[in-house]
């Protein structure tokens, strides 16, 4: 890994100073990503950039080609989930297949995610990658570990009308789709579907904990990495939590948001 100096540091360089430019005249496109770029201060004094990129894990062209130049700007990466999935986590991944398949290809969420990305230029360029979570079963209590497989079922026989319902509506993640809106002002007026509830209490309420695990994970990673650019990679829905537990941890003074 080369320093400032060195021509790959110097390409770095280059790399940070145009991904800015690149963002702040994309500010306007309708995205799912969400990124924040900081100045952070470790433990023993010493300022390094670090950078949060909330995805949504499926993703469209343009997410994927702005991911990419986010990613290519770094040498440090720490990605949310763990080495190796438990079984009982593959087993809810295959029942959710349908559903997650159906949404992926109704609304064209099929280019490589950022977690996908940063692991092949990771491994491409000898950089380090780490994970953010050790995924055990006290994660979820067997209520929740219900929840979950009893919305996997339902979506999965409802994914012919979902197909149908996304085609005519839009991506509900995009802002500008009738479907976005629909979903901004369902959460504005708090009604949920008892489907939407149940799906809530299995995934959502162990949000807190698991933002504050990949803070901690974060802040470790980030005190021992000397490289100087670390890039953290979260679903979209966690950004905000970890980087509110991250700064109660480390000095975070903030030089980018998008959009």
């Amino acid at each position: 890994m080369g320093n400032s100096s060195s021509p790959e540091g110097k390409i770095i360089n280059l790399q940070k100073e145009y991904l800015h430019l690149y963002l702040n005249e994309r500010r306007d496109y309708p995205l799912a990503i969400r990124y924040k770029e900081f100045q952070a201060r470790d433990e023993d004094g010493l300022e390094k950039r670090l950078g949060i990129l909330g995805e949504a894990h499926f993703a469209t062209n343009m997410e994927s080609i702005i991911a990419e130049k986010i990613i290519h700007s770094y040498t440090a990466f720490a990605i949310e989930g763990a080495t190796k999935m438990p079984n009982f986590f593959k087993f809810f991944s295959l029942a959710f297949a349908p559903a997650l398949l159906t949404y992926a290809f109704a609304t064209e969420r099929t280019a490589p995610p950022a977690n996908s990305l940063a692991k092949k230029y990771a491994s491409s360029h000898f950089y380090p990658k780490f994970s953010l979570e050790d995924h055990d079963s006290s994660l979820f209590s067997f209520s929740q570990y219900s929840a979950m497989l009893l919305v996997a079922v339902v979506a999965s026989v409802m994914s012919p009308y979902t197909f149908y319902s996304l085609k005519k509506h839009g991506d509900p993640l995009l802002p500008g789709t009738p479907a976005y809106e629909k979903s901004m002002q369902k959460k504005k007026s708090g009604k949920k579907s008892i489907l939407e509830r149940i799906s809530d209490y299995g995934t959502h309420q162990n949000f807190p904990q698991r933002d504050q695990r990949m803070a901690d994970r974060t802040q470790e990673i980030f005190q021992q990495e000397k490289s100087g650019d670390l890039l953290v990679i979260v679903g979209k829905n966690h950004l905000d939590g970890v980087v509110e537990n991250l700064s109660q941890r480390i000095s975070l003074k903030e030089v980018l948001s998008y959009p």
